[in-house]
């Protein structure tokens, strides 16, 4: 349950680095790029469970850093129409928005996730 969130954070993390790149590949690829590093990520966390288990544990929280500017930056690309006027509101906006989804995705799944592990004493 630890991979959960880390793995939604390679996706975007990996999803925001490739559209940042200024290289004529089409969107449907770069959406598979990430797809393909995050599956890979998974597997490998998954196959080492035992080994990562720490690590996995901090990725939750350091994920949770990476995400917010992400998922700003990702808003602020897909809608720039919105609040045109004021772009220092827009990106606000946008900020208080992917940190609320951050931080509410994040406490979700890792209380799910310290309440099934089985590596932390009850």
């Amino acid at each position: 349950m630890f991979i959960v969130f880390p793995s939604i954070g390679v996706f975007i993390s990996s999803l925001t680095i490739l559209r940042t790149i200024h290289h004529p590949v089409k969107w449907i690829r770069k959406v598979f790029i990430s797809l393909l590093s995050t599956a890979l990520f998974a597997f490998l966390m998954f196959l080492n469970y035992d080994k990562c288990f720490t690590i996995l544990y901090f990725l939750n929280f350091i994920f949770v850093i990476i995400l917010i500017p992400c998922l700003t930056y990702l808003f602020n690309i897909l809608m720039p129409e919105f609040l045109s006027k004021t772009p220092w509101l827009r990106i606000f906006i946008y900020f208080l928005f992917s940190a609320s989804i951050t931080i509410v995705i994040f406490a979700i799944l890792f209380f799910l996730s310290m309440a099934s592990s089985a590596y932390i004493p009850k």
